[in-house]
This record gives structure tokens, C-alpha cells and sequence, in this order.
């Protein structure tokens, strides 16, 4: 993620460019992610995914939109934040998926 780089470049059409980009780059994992949550049927990862959806589409997108039309650092360092509880969501889930695999492979 380059959000703290628009700190400094504050451009609505930098943020408007980097939006595309990571629409085209992430819509498929994130579907993929959701129904392979699905498929596993772990609460604790659905859970995770719900967050990490419910942050993206409820907060993300928003501010990305607002960032597109008029630049405010306010919403880069809001989106920032808001970054951190995906991470922690992401870095769950991936604790949890090598759970998963080492007690399949009983490691």
C-alpha cells in the first residue's frame, strides 16, 4: 500500500490512478479469499473476512471515492489506520490458515 506516499503527493489524480490499479489487482483475491473462508467454514476466518469486507467496503471505498474528488490528509491518515485493523485481520487469517495446514499434514 502507498498511502502514506499520498501524505506528500496529495493529487486527487494520483489517488484516483492508484484506486483503479488496486481494483483491478485485488477484486479477485479478495473473492477468492472469501470463498475459500467459506469452504473452510472456520468462524474465526469468517469472522476475519467479514471485517476485512465490511472495513473495505464500508470505510475504504468511501474514503478512496471522497480522495478522487478533492484531496484532505485527514482521510489519507484515517485510511491509514483503518489500514492497520485489515492487517491484523490479514495476518490472522493467514495464522490461522497455516494452522489449518500443519494439523492436515500433522506437522
Amino acid at each position: 500500500m502507498q498511502l502514506p506516499l499520498f501524505l506528500k503527493v496529495g493529487h486527487p489524480d494520483v489517488v484516483r490512478e492508484h484506486r483503479v490499479r488496486n481494483t483491478a489487482c485485488l477484486t479477485l483475491p479478495m473473492i477468492v479469499e472469501l470463498i475459500a473462508a467459506i469452504w473452510l467454514g472456520q468462524v474465526a476466518g469468517l469472522v476475519l473476512v467479514g471485517v476485512i469486507w465490511a472495513v473495505t467496503f464500508g470505510l475504504y471505498i468511501p474514503d478512496y471515492t471522497g480522495l478522487t474528488r478533492s484531496y484532505e490528509a485527514a482521510v489519507v491518515r484515517r485510511l491509514i489506520a483503518w489500514q492497520w485493523i485489515r492487517t491484523l485481520c490479514w495476518t490472522g487469517r493467514s495464522a490461522l490458515l497455516l494452522w489449518i495446514t500443519a494439523g492436515r499434514l500433522n506437522i
